[in-house]
């Protein structure tokens, strides 16, 4: 993680998670609930970074707050994030999820996209398979996260501005002073350095390319309409090009 290059915080690769696509596991033993990601939070060491894809939940958010606990929210835009994800659910089979087993059995990337704009729609499902799987359309999704957007011990970082050459320096210096304020200028420039260091998207497991506006190339004829209707209100609210 870029945040471990701003002393005294370490990243032991230890993660915690709780969103729509870990609430519908196929075992349902497998399924977390919010006390699981507090439990992770509160087995972290002092200063370990702890990544993840964490909704809001006000559980959670209470127990952040009671740990004096600081987070990143990463937003991207949304158009490119369900392109983003057609490609790494194609290339990750071992995850075990309903919305997965449907993403699987669909024949065309244009079948897979769509799915993953309108989420899990009972009518479109086997006759054998659940009817109330927890995998909403794509702007609900993201709706999921909006709570953390009006928390004031969370910064809003845009994925676009980590991979801008000219934007990282500004948004490494506003990341350093979030989790440490009032660092000494000499530090500062220690800490930066350290976190242009570990900017190496070759490091990440979810990393693919990130080209800024790269989905709208997929996101075309009646899919691209489709997508409008289900999300196009949130790629503006965001401050996106549509």
């Amino acid at each position: 993680a870029m945040a471990a290059g701003v002393p005294p915080f370490r990243s032991y690769g230890r993660g915690t998670y709780w969103h729509a696509l870990n609430r519908s596991r196929v075992d349902e033993k497998l399924r977390r609930q919010p006390e699981d990601v507090v439990g992770d939070m509160e087995r972290a060491l002092p200063a370990e970074i702890v990544m993840g894809h964490v909704e809001h939940h006000p559980e959670i958010a209470a127990a952040l707050q009671e740990m004096e606990i600081r987070h990143l929210l990463i937003i991207r835009d949304p158009q490119d994030v369900v392109v983003s994800l057609l490609h790494w659910w194609k290339r990750h089979d071992e995850i075990d999820a309903w919305p997965f087993r449907l993403f699987r059995a669909l024949s065309t990337d244009e079948d897979r996209l769509r799915f993953l704009i309108e989420g899990w729609k009972s009518e479109v499902v086997p006759e054998d398979w659940p009817r109330d799987v927890d995998f909403p359309d794509l702007a609900m999704r993201y709706q999921a996260y909006r709570g953390w957007w009006r928390d004031p011990a969370c910064r809003i970082v845009r994925f676009e501005d980590l991979t801008d050459e000219s934007q990282r320096p500004r948004v490494q210096r506003e990341i350093a002073a979030f989790l440490r304020p009032g660092m000494p200028a000499a530090e500062v420039d220690a800490a930066l350095e350290r976190m242009e260091e570990r900017a190496d998207p070759s490091r990440s497991r979810t990393f693919r390319r990130g080209t800024p506006g790269a989905g709208r190339r997929y996101l075309t004829g009646s899919l691209g309409e489709r997508f409008d209707e289900v999300a196009g209100a949130l790629v503006q609210e965001l401050g996106y090009e549509p």
